[in-house]
């Protein structure tokens, strides 16, 4: 057995520098006895998420009993989000051509640009791909920071045959 004291013990929650917001409806004076660890009702700093609570060197989880016989600090213990890498989508325009090219999802970083996969319009052949306004060739590489369009750039077929005629000027 063990005398209750007289008086009590404080039961301080303390999120940290970073956070904001007060768990002050939880603290207690003149305490003794067991506590029920509440859910965190501070805001978490930024990036960050709430892990559990600390009491000296042992981690309790929201719901958990501790008994208070001395003046107690209960800290949240924080960890950092880890950052989910952002994604974009490229997708392909024929821009008159027909056929299609399947986007490529989860693109982030450098992109290889492909072949055209387009038939390209009538009397027309495949220049190179159009990417916010600036020519680019296939294979070459593009910074990706955000969804792009890759649309076919078309140039007029060049003849590939003459006719060639020959002017005898009255001779044989």
């Amino acid at each position: 057995w063990k005398n209750i004291p007289t008086q009590g013990y404080t039961v301080t929650f303390d999120g940290g520098n970073e956070c904001s917001g007060s768990m002050d409806s939880e603290n207690k004076s003149d305490f003794y006895g067991e506590l029920i660890l509440p859910e965190c009702g501070f805001n978490p700093p930024t990036g960050k998420r709430f892990v559990c609570w600390r009491v000296g060197n042992d981690e309790y989880n929201p719901g958990d009993k501790i008994i208070v016989n001395f003046n107690t600090t209960v800290d949240a213990i924080w960890e950092t989000i880890p950052q989910q890498p952002t994604t974009y989508t490229v997708a392909f325009d024929a821009n008159g051509g027909t056929g299609n090219m399947a986007s490529v999802n989860n693109v982030s970083g450098n992109y290889t640009l492909p072949p055209n996969g387009f038939t390209p319009p009538a009397n027309k052949q495949f220049k190179c791909w159009s990417v916010n306004d600036d020519e680019k060739n296939p294979f070459e590489s593009i910074s990706v920071t955000s969804n792009v369009i890759v649309k076919a750039v078309w140039k007029d077929v060049v003849a590939s045959s003459y006719t060639v005629s020959f002017d005898s000027n009255g001779g044989s």
